[in-house]
């Protein structure tokens, strides 16, 4: 059940990502139909990297993708930002000038997807020599591991003891933000039972929050996207108490600009 998931995931994303290189900026999304309702803000990260990608290699700028993102995307707003850090991370692009530009609760995402990226496209470097990339400031790194966290769920595939040998390759103190990216893939996948849960909770030990913070940022994105999951309720419902008072906080949180990511990472600390 689990990996079938993964592969809806994947397939999503790839057919965001073909109807941005197909049509550009458009006016309806003809994706909308063919991918589940819970996976659809998929989609839309798979275009936002496409239309980045095209936005930068033909116009030298972000102006497409901002385009999208104010008359689409907004919806789907952590999903897009993740997908523009897919296209810097594939393109090579510098990310510190882009970033200057985002609001910090945004900026985690956008370092997530170039995070998840690396670890898909160089995973020699990225997980097995543990690399950060060069000239990314410590203050940024979180983001980075985020999304490296977040792939591992996809490439063991529930594979928990596996997992916990990955993890033990990276030094202590990037655990935590490794955990933060399982606890939002393990989320936003779903296909996972009662054991796996116990296991994965077990597993996580001194970082368990960080992992249940990861578990409440994909349920918020998923309820402002409006693409609930059964699946991934049934975990929030195991691992977090108060679900509706935590997601009604982290609004209220979002709501404020941060002046840097572990500013806004202190502000979401304080909810678990």
């Amino acid at each position: 059940m689990l990996e079938k998931r993964i592969d809806i995931i994947q397939s999503s994303f790839q057919a965001g990502k073909l109807e941005a290189e197909r049509l550009g900026l458009i006016s309806n999304f003809e994706f909308d139909q063919s991918i589940p309702k819970e996976f659809i803000s998929v989609a839309f990260e798979g275009f936002s990297m496409g239309i980045a990608v095209k936005s930068i290699i033909e116009k030298q700028s972000l102006k497409d993708w901002r385009l999208f993102f104010e008359n689409h995307g907004l919806k789907h707003a952590s999903q897009v930002y993740v997908g523009l850090g897919w296209a810097l991370c594939q393109l090579n692009q510098p990310i510190e000038k882009i970033l200057k530009t985002i609001d910090a609760k945004w900026k985690l995402r956008v370092l997530d997807g170039y995070g998840y990226c690396s670890a898909l496209l160089k995973r020699q470097s990225t997980i097995r020599n543990q690399e950060i990339p060069e000239n990314l400031p410590r203050q940024l790194q979180a983001g980075f591991n985020q999304g490296v966290g977040r792939s591992l769920w996809y490439i063991v595939k529930g594979d928990i003891e596996r997992l916990k040998r990955i993890i033990e390759l990276f030094e202590n103190d990037r655990h935590s933000d490794l955990w933060r990216g399982i606890g939002i893939a393990v989320t936003f996948v779903g296909g996972i039972g009662s054991l796996e849960m116990i296991q994965l909770q077990t597993a996580a030990k001194n970082d368990l929050n960080q992992f249940k913070l990861g578990i409440l940022m994909a349920q918020s994105s998923r309820n402002k996207s409006e693409s609930m999951s059964e699946s991934a309720q049934i975990i929030a419902d195991f691992f977090l108490m108060n679900e509706e008072e935590l997601l009604k906080k982290m609004n209220e949180i979002e709501a404020n600009e941060f002046a840097d990511i572990s500013e806004y990472l202190v502000a979401l600390n304080q909810l678990i």
